[in-house]
C-alpha cells in the first residue's frame, strides 16, 4: 500500500530474480503486481544466439 500512496498514478511494479547463468541457457523469474491483490509470475529461459540473449520461452507459474 505505500507504493501506491507514494506513487498513486502508478499502474503498478515489476520484480525480477537475478539470472541463473550456465553456458549459453538462463533463467530469470518475474512477476508484475497491480492493485494490491492481483499479479502475475513467470520464468523466462533465454537462449545466447549470435552474443545476443533471446528468449526461448514464458512459462507461467502463477495468478493472482
Amino acid at each position: 500500500k505505500a507504493w501506491y500512496k507514494k506513487y498513486r498514478n502508478s499502474a503498478g511494479f515489476l520484480k525480477f530474480s537475478r539470472p541463473g547463468i550456465s553456458g549459453d541457457k538462463a533463467i530469470i523469474d518475474y512477476g508484475m503486481y497491480f492493485d494490491c491483490l492481483g499479479g502475475m509470475g513467470y520464468f523466462v529461459v533465454l537462449n545466447k544466439s549470435g552474443g545476443k540473449w533471446v528468449v526461448e520461452s514464458r512459462i507461467n507459474t502463477w495468478v493472482s
